[in-house]
C-alpha cells in the first residue's frame, strides 16, 4: 500500500494535532501524557517521552513518520499509525476521484 504525499501531510497534522491539545504547535510531556492516557496506555510515557525532543513540532513529527518509513518500510508505518492514532495514513472510507498512473514515494526529501 502506498500513499500520496497530500494523505502524509493530513494524516500526519491530524495526528499532530490530537496529542497538540492546546493548538500551539507543539508537543510537550504532559501532552504526550494525556493523549496515551486518554488511549490507555500511559505505562509507554516513560520509554515515549525520550522522543519528545524529536517529534516536538510538526516537521519534526513527520521526520519521525517519514524514518520509521525509511528504516521498516511502508506497511509497517501505516500498520504502526494506525495503531498509535486509530486511523489509517490512507483514508479508507473515500475513493479517490483520481487514481494518478504513477504514485510517488512516502514523502520527498527536502535537502
Amino acid at each position: 500500500d502506498e500513499f500520496t504525499e497530500e494523505e502524509f501531510y493530513a494524516a500526519t497534522q491530524r495526528a499532530f494535532d490530537m496529542v497538540d491539545k492546546d493548538k500551539n504547535g507543539t508537543i510537550d510531556e504532559e501532552e504526550l501524557k494525556e493523549f496515551l492516557a486518554g488511549a490507555n496506555r500511559i505505562e509507554e510515557f516513560d520509554e515515549r517521552k525520550k522522543i519528545i525532543p524529536r517529534i516536538k513540532d510538526i516537521h519534526g513529527f513527520r521526520a519521525f513518520w517519514d524514518d520509521i518509513i525509511d528504516n521498516y518500510g511502508v506497511n509497517k508505518c501505516l500498520e504502526l499509525f494506525k495503531t498509535e492514532f486509530g486511523f489509517s495514513i490512507i483514508p479508507e472510507d473515500e475513493t479517490p476521484s483520481m487514481t494518478p498512473s504513477t504514485t510517488p514515494g512516502p514523502t520527498p526529501r527536502r535537502g
